[in-house]
């Protein structure tokens, strides 16, 4: 884009661009926001021309969410979950506010891990809360708003993101961007007061050994595909492949271990048998891999060979987030009536629209952003049918015993599955870009992720055969 770059020191920046993709190619300004993301305040842009380590570096965020999730959806049954959230809350503001005077690069992805790392303190809280202090009917539309609020914020922050980046200054970049978000979360620190407070009477013990298998297990398997694609699958990225396997062993081991001794476990074996609950943790990493790297594809295609603003780059997803919110707000009666099946019929509708995107990536058809506005407003209608609902339906599948659980595994399941969708599918874009042309590229990635589609359909007709079959005794038994 012929000027210097503008983030912590032009020698990172010259180290790093390359790692991502072919240097003729113009990378986006910002970084898009991701579902359950929201609360955390995320660096809405980045330099004008985003570097492959601030890509590691929220990849790598992402995995440190992943990672905590579970640990301290147990520490907020034990200390309280308000209390657990505000502090979360709370190292957000600093951090974000460090991250916005950092000297150097590195130091700005050591706080992007620790941005992750807050996020995890912070979402368990919030859907063990509404799952404490709702109950029924209540508690479905709770968890379904708080499920479109993500979806929405997803989109609605790529917006206002853009348009903040585009307002300031190109000295500030990224760093007031920063200062921005601080200042939201310190807004949210001081609402958060007003948030019900609440804890488990009777805390499962925390598994530290298996809390910490499992959170190395997910950093390292992140990190081996963020780094993979850009360094050609290096000795060393394999060697992380093959680390995460073996800590993956080592963490079933110890479940396994301490169901046999009675010991508190971070996954309990029991819980992940549940074969609801399995069918859901497949669908959201099915379906939140497939999310994550097409809102990130389409943020380095429209800013990058479309050469769209951040704020151009935003808007174009304006009429795919109103018809998410129009979506969501319908899923609740959907589900009423039809149960799981309404998520399949959103995957078919997803399907239509990602063939249509892929058609019109093909066709290099100008204005590509002005052609995909009809089928955006499709994909967003499957999506929020996909999405809204996931999570309020498996809790209602799965048995009372562990549906306090579920929340904070499914959670763990997407925030793993964001980062994994934008390693590997962003990956597959970066290196098919070149052979391909950015366009064709991205229509071959939307095609894989039809098949992710398809997938999710099939899993969900699974769940929803599962629910019926159930209900048939209980309904029988109450006549």
């Amino acid at each position: 884009m012929g000027h210097s770059a503008t983030g912590p020191n032009a020698a990172d920046h010259a180290r790093t661009t390359h790692r991502l993709a072919p240097a003729r190619r113009r990378l986006p300004r910002d970084l898009p926001a991701l579902p359950g993301e929201h609360l955390r305040p995320r660096p809405a842009a980045q330099p004008r021309r985003l570097t492959g380590a601030a890509v590691t570096g929220g990849r790598r965020g992402r995995g440190g969410v992943a990672a905590g999730l579970v640990a301290s959806g147990h520490a907020g049954d034990r200390w309280g979950r308000r209390r657990l959230f505000l502090v979360g809350l709370g190292i957000a503001t600093v951090s974000t506010l460090a991250a916005a005077a950092v000297p150097t690069m590195s130091w700005l992805l050591v706080l992007r891990v620790v941005q992750g790392l807050t996020s995890a303190v912070m979402m368990p809280q919030i859907l063990a809360t509404l799952q404490t202090v709702l109950a029924g009917e209540q508690r479905v539309r709770s968890v379904a708003v708080f499920s479109a609020a993500s979806g929405v914020g997803t989109v609605a922050g790529q917006i206002v993101g853009g348009a903040f980046v585009t307002a300031l200054p190109e000295s500030l970049g990224w760093r007031g961007a920063q200062l921005a978000g601080a200042a939201v979360a310190l807004v949210a620190f001081v609402g958060g007061f007003r948030v019900t407070p609440t804890h488990s009477a009777a805390p499962a013990r925390i598994d530290l050994p298996g809390s910490v298998l499992l959170g190395a297990c997910l950093l390292v398997l992140v990190s081996g595909l963020s780094l993979g694609p850009s360094s050609r699958w290096a000795p060393w990225d394999l060697a992380l492949l093959a680390l995460a396997v073996l800590l993956g062993a080592a963490l079933w081991a110890s479940q396994r271990g301490a169901a046999r001794h009675g010991r508190a476990a971070v996954l309990p074996v029991d819980v992940v048998a549940v074969p609801a609950l399995r069918t859901g943790l497949a669908m959201a990493l099915v379906f939140f891999a497939g999310f994550g790297a097409f809102m990130f594809d389409f943020s380095v295609l429209t800013q990058g060979e479309l050469g769209m603003s951040a704020f151009a780059s935003g808007m174009a997803t304006g009429p795919f987030a109103l018809a998410f919110v129009a979506g969501s707000l319908l899923s609740t009666r959907l589900v009423r009536r039809h149960g799981a099946r309404a998520m399949v019929g959103g995957a078919l509708v997803q399907l239509v629209a990602l063939g249509g995107t892929a058609a019109l990536s093909f066709a290099s058809l100008d204005p590509w952003a002005g052609w995909f506005q009809p089928l955006g407003i499709v994909l967003g209608l499957g999506q929020a049918m996909m999405f809204a609902p996931l999570v309020g339906t498996v809790m209602q599948a799965v048995p009372d015993r562990v549906a306090g659980m579920t929340g904070s595994l499914v959670s763990t399941a997407q925030q793993a599955a964001l980062g994994l969708g934008v390693a590997v599918l962003g990956g597959l874009f970066a290196q098919w870009s070149a052979p391909l042309g950015p366009r064709s590229a991205f229509g071959a990635v939307t095609l894989v992720q039809m098949l992710l589609a398809v997938t999710f359909a099939g899993l969900a007709w699974r769940l929803d055969g599962r629910a019926r079959r159930q209900a048939r005794p209980e309904a029988a038994a109450s006549q």
